[in-house]
């Protein structure tokens, strides 16, 4: 029972963590977006690469810290791919339009 429990325990540390990396995520695309007075398609990479890199350095100062129990390369990748999707679905349903327009 007590290997359940931990397993339990485990998965919703895991749970957390990715979800708290998601909601920070995408606030920071909404301010860049927000911050882009220009069409946002030509401005895209360098708004990612900026999110990414802000992420690394968080994950970094973290690390410097207290122990994580991740990867660096598994927070990038799931920032990464959660850009991709929050800017697909939000330009999707129109919630990121050019400002120039």
């Amino acid at each position: 029972m007590k290997k359940v429990m931990a397993s339990i325990s485990t998965i919703w540390t895991v749970f957390q963590v990715a979800f708290g990396v998601l909601k920070e995520v995408k606030e920071l695309v909404e301010i860049f977006e927000e911050a882009d007075t220009n069409d946002g398609a030509k401005h895209g990479p360098e708004k990612k690469n900026a999110i990414v890199e802000l992420v690394e350095a968080v994950y970094d100062a973290a690390d410097n810290t207290i122990d994580l129990p991740f990867e660096k390369e598994t927070i990038i990748n799931l920032a990464d791919k959660a850009i991709d999707v929050i800017v697909g679905l939000m330009n999707a349903v129109g919630q990121f339009r050019s400002k120039s327009k």
